[in-house]
């Protein structure tokens, strides 16, 4: 779903249905910038300090955020790489110099889709 001209999608993707009533409920589903984290913590973080910036990971509060994606994952990503981790859309890199986990929101999801066509006389 797109909130603004989508240039570099014509001719890539096929548009399938407009909003024509219910207008309202565009402000309030959750709007993820696809380039930006909201979050960016730093892998030396305990998972209270992650909760700090609402980012709620299954883990103890006392858990090391860097050893809970390990024993999460099998395995730390390699730097660069995004993964998924309790609902949340994760990248591994950096801040400065220390290594960070930039986190994504959850993103709301469409429940129900109604498609209603109007009948021609």
């Amino acid at each position: 779903m797109t909130f603004a001209p989508t240039a570099w999608l014509d001719n890539r993707h096929s548009v399938f249905g407009q909003v024509t009533e219910g207008l309202e409920v565009l402000d309030d589903i959750q709007r993820i910038d696809p380039g930006k984290p909201n979050a960016a913590i730093y892998t030396s973080a305990n998972l209270a300090e992650v909760k700090e910036k609402n980012i709620n990971l299954a883990g103890d509060d006392s858990a090391n955020l860097r050893d809970y994606i390990t024993e999460t994952l099998g395995a730390m990503p390699a730097f660069g790489q995004s993964f998924s981790i309790d609902g949340y859309k994760a990248v591994y890199g950096r801040v400065g110099n220390n290594d960070a986990i930039g986190f994504w929101p959850k993103a709301d999801y469409i429940e129900a889709v109604y498609i209603i066509r109007k009948a021609s006389n």
